[in-house]
């Protein structure tokens, strides 16, 4: 019984224990030289496992920080919807124009993006008394959403238009505008979520196995300058997690709105200029893929053989000679 549930706690265990591996190689990634060491020493494809789980688990977090803002923003919206419109509100695109029963113009944005719907704007160009708004203008014949455009000396605000004739003709309520969000709005989102976390991981996969292969290729050219022999496996192994910290350092970076130029590749020359250092000082022993075989074991010495034995002994007696008989003393006068 203790056996059987042993055996049926060790898929969970493993699967702590993988994690925990993991990011123990993430957190050596980002400075141990001893464990690069064993980086270049092993085949490529475990670098190219790691950076995949990795860049998995990057978008994992982007995706779950994506999801808290898309699910509170349609909490937001539906609040809105209900707060600012009226019961009877009623919005309909036919034959390439816009109808509604709004008071015009009609303010239905917030205080993070402003909206004005008014359909007495005809046309595809702004009319003069909108031009200085800063939002989204909603008019009879076209959308017009700002389009900032940065110049060497200003920042000027242009317009996108989007006809209304490039639109399927539709009809919405408020009601049934609140009745599809509160049934589909979180479907929705979750879908968009799973193809944002699978592009994610994608492409920024893509583009770190492309930098590590190009990265790699000038540090295996600067070895062989410096003498240091190492494979391009290698140097493509060590790539892969090298680029753990300056993609770390990046993502903190855009998140604090902090810019620091060229922070992801002096990082990453800095790893690759330690690696130099530390290969030409202590080669390894063997590079992925050519591996030293192991010596062959060394068979047990023979036990000593054993003494011969010794001859079996005869059980034959040997017959004893027969004694002389003793003569008499009479006898013995006699023959003096």
């Amino acid at each position: 019984m203790q056996e059987t549930a042993v055996k049926q706690q060790n898929p969970g265990n493993s699967v702590v224990n993988a994690i925990g591996a993991f990011f123990i190689s993430v957190v050596k990634s980002c400075y141990d030289m001893e464990f690069y060491r064993k980086v270049r020493s092993r085949p490529w494809p475990h670098a190219l496992k790691y950076a995949a789980l990795f860049h998995a688990a990057l978008a994992m977090f982007a995706t779950a920080m994506l999801g808290s803002y898309l699910f509170g923003a349609e909490t937001a919206f539906i609040a809105h919807v209900s707060r600012t419109f009226p019961n009877d509100a009623r919005l309909e695109v036919k034959s390439g124009h816009l109808s509604t029963n709004l008071p015009e113009p009609f303010e239905a944005g917030s205080k993070w993006i402003r909206v004005i719907i008014d359909t007495s704007v005809v046309g595809f160009d702004v009319p003069e008394r909108y031009e200085g708004v800063d939002g989204v203008l909603v008019g009879k014949d076209a959308i017009f959403m700002p389009k900032p455009n940065f110049t060497n000396k200003s920042f000027v605000t242009q317009r996108r238009v989007y006809r209304m004739e490039e639109f399927s003709e539709f009809t919405v309520t408020k009601a049934e505008l609140l009745e599809w969000m509160r049934a589909w709005g979180g479907l929705f989102i979750l879908g968009g979520l799973v193809c944002f976390a699978v592009m994610y991981w994608l492409f920024m996969l893509v583009v770190s196995v492309l930098y590590a292969m190009i990265a790699s290729l000038i540090a295996m050219v600067l070895g062989v300058l410096l003498e240091v022999r190492l494979s391009y496996e290698a140097w493509f192994a060590v790539g892969l997690h090298a680029v753990t910290l300056p993609l770390l350092v990046s993502l903190a970076a855009s998140a604090m709105d902090v810019r620091i130029p060229f922070a992801y590749t002096f990082i990453f020359l800095m790893f690759i200029g330690a690696v130099l250092i530390d290969e030409r000082n202590q080669p390894v022993s063997a590079g992925p893929g050519k591996q030293q075989l192991p010596p062959p074991p060394r068979m047990p010495a023979s036990p000593p053989e054993p003494p011969a034995p010794p001859p079996p002994r005869s059980t034959r007696r040997i017959a004893k000679k027969p004694s002389r008989p003793k003569k008499k003393p009479s006898e013995e006068k006699r023959e003096e």
